[in-house]
C-alpha cells in the first residue's frame, strides 16, 4: 500500500491553505496596510512567529523599580497576546 508521510515543518506542501497571514493596519478601518507577513511553517512555528510579529509592533515603555531594575511594559498584556494567537490560529477559516 502506498503511504504518504507529511513533514510537520512544511504542511503547505500538502495543504496549500495551511498558512497564517499577519497584517498590521493603519487605524481601525483596515484599508492601509503598514506591515504584512505570511507564515508557512508548522503549527507551532506559525504560532510563535505570529506572537513575535505582534510583540514587535506593540508600543513598549520601560519602568524602573526601586532597585533600578528595568521592567518592560507593553501596551497590551503579553498573556492576552498568547491567548489571541492560539485562538486565531486554531479558528482559522477552512476553505
Amino acid at each position: 500500500m502506498p503511504r504518504i508521510e507529511a513533514s510537520p515543518k512544511t504542511p503547505t506542501q500538502f495543504f496549500p491553505s495551511a498558512y497564517v497571514d499577519a497584517v498590521l493596519f493603519k487605524g481601525i478601518e483596515r484599508i492601509d496596510v503598514i506591515d504584512r507577513k505570511t507564515f508557512r511553517g508548522g503549527l507551532i512555528d506559525n504560532i510563535l512567529d505570529v506572537y513575535q510579529f505582534m510583540q514587535t509592533h506593540l508600543n513598549l515603555r520601560y519602568e524602573y523599580k526601586e532597585t533600578w531594575q528595568r521592567e518592560n511594559k507593553y501596551e497590551l498584556p503579553l498573556e492576552a497576546l498568547r491567548e489571541a494567537r492560539v485562538k486565531n490560529v486554531g479558528k482559522a477559516k477552512r476553505k
